[in-house]
């Protein structure tokens, strides 16, 4: 009985932790810069502390996502540890309560809860958070510096992906965009016919267009 206790009380400070992680990150994506500004004018040292933090964005959310995965986990198998316990013999049906209640205490408790009120009251929870989330950003930095550059790279290539498409259209999207600027009075009917004809030249045999002498 004495260890279904404390085995309650860590799933009950991880549940505190999600919440935590999940409220930080949405109260420091809140803040502005004129927030920031005052925050700065009226506590100097934690101001400089969120400044810190809110000029690295990755570098605090890639520590957030790390410290509110491990304590989700963690809060997970304490509940199948304890649940086991009670429920004996029935590892099958232990597993689904857990999956069930955990997953509405982590949404209410440790997602939805902490997110909407650290959302409407950013300005004070900013400067509690900012000292702890820093000191956890050094904690983990190796960590966090890996992640951050496989990040950096994964998104470079889709950008390189996303520009090379963006850059090739179609000889089909072109006589479309001709056509639209004849009907807008951008070209005149001669013209469109002229550049329709140039585009279809490729396609023309050289048969087709060579006169003999």
């Amino acid at each position: 009985m004495g260890q279904t206790w404390i085995v309650a009380a860590l799933l009950i400070i991880c549940v505190g932790l999600s919440a935590f992680f999940s409220g930080s990150e949405i109260a420091l994506s809140s803040i502005d810069k004129l927030t920031l500004k005052r925050l700065i004018k009226e506590d100097k040292k934690r101001g400089r502390r969120i400044e810190y933090l809110l000029m690295h964005p990755s570098r605090w959310l890639i520590t957030i996502l790390i410290g509110n995965n491990l304590v989700n986990v963690a809060a997970a198998s304490l509940a199948t540890l304890m649940v086991m316990g009670i429920v004996q013999g029935a590892p099958g049906r232990a597993v689904a309560i857990v999956t069930g209640v955990m997953t509405f205490i982590l949404l209410v408790f440790g997602e939805i809860t902490p997110k909407r009120y650290c959302q409407q009251h950013a300005e004070i929870i900013v400067p509690k958070i900012a000292g702890p989330v820093l000191l956890l950003c050094r904690v983990f930095s190796p960590l966090v510096g890996g992640l951050n550059l496989l990040t950096q790279g994964i998104l470079k290539v889709a950008q390189n992906k996303e520009v090379k498409r963006s850059w090739l259209i179609t000889e089909k999207e072109i006589h479309a965009l001709i056509d639209i600027g004849q009907e807008e009075g951008a070209l005149e009917e001669r013209e469109e016919k002229l550049v329709h004809g140039a585009l279809e030249f490729d396609e023309t045999q050289a048969r087709e267009i060579m006169v003999p002498r």
